[in-house]
């Protein structure tokens, strides 16, 4: 990790379309949640390649449409409550990669 760059590390992740989202499990009070949105930056680690991204906070209709996913994804999770309440809805974001590094 660089300086001004955030480990995405928890919470839970959705690739819907050709963008990607992810949301604090926690809601706003999580660390990596308040650090994605401090720093708007991060690099993600995954499948030999490296991925600098940008963070961006999500509100609005997109949100009803993410959950709709997380609905078609996650049928029958005892988690599924969780990822589409209002404390993780509070807390998602886009993730927009910037450039990848293999």
């Amino acid at each position: 990790m660089t300086e001004g760059h955030t480990a995405l590390r928890r919470g839970f992740g959705l690739s819907w379309w050709t963008k990607h989202f992810t949301g604090a499990y926690n809601g706003q009070t999580s660390r990596w949640y308040q650090a994605a949105l401090q720093q708007e930056a991060g690099r993600i680690a995954a499948a030999g390649m490296t991925i600098d991204v940008a963070f961006e906070s999500v509100d609005g209709p997109i949100s009803n449409r993410i959950d709709d996913a997380y609905r078609a994804k996650y049928k029958g999770s005892p988690y599924l409550a969780p990822m589409i309440g209002t404390r993780a809805r509070s807390a998602t974001i886009r993730i927009v990669p910037q450039k990848a590094s293999i």
